[in-house]
């Protein structure tokens, strides 16, 4: 498992600074400004989140929206993402 985590987290330190359109399925606030998109690559059951914590004054996604993200973290199995 801790090797498999390496290799996560190192793909996913190759996705920083990449970004776009991404399809928000399922788009809900989760504690202090921190959204979930669904990102069209991931299957929700099995694989990581990219979580949006930087958004525009007022920025509401809603079901079936295309929103442009750029990726600034990677952790082992999650992305983090500002809204562009």
């Amino acid at each position: 498992m801790r090797q498999q985590a390496r290799i996560s987290k190192r793909r996913n330190k190759a996705l920083i600074g990449s970004g776009s359109g991404r399809c928000s399925k399922a788009f809900r606030k989760r504690a202090n400004c921190c959204c979930r998109p669904d990102w069209e690559s991931q299957a929700p059951e099995v694989d990581g989140h990219v979580l949006i914590n930087d958004a525009p004054e007022g920025f509401a996604g809603r079901p079936g929206d295309f929103i442009e993200i750029e990726i600034t973290e990677a952790h082992e199995y999650d992305l983090v993402a500002r809204v562009v």
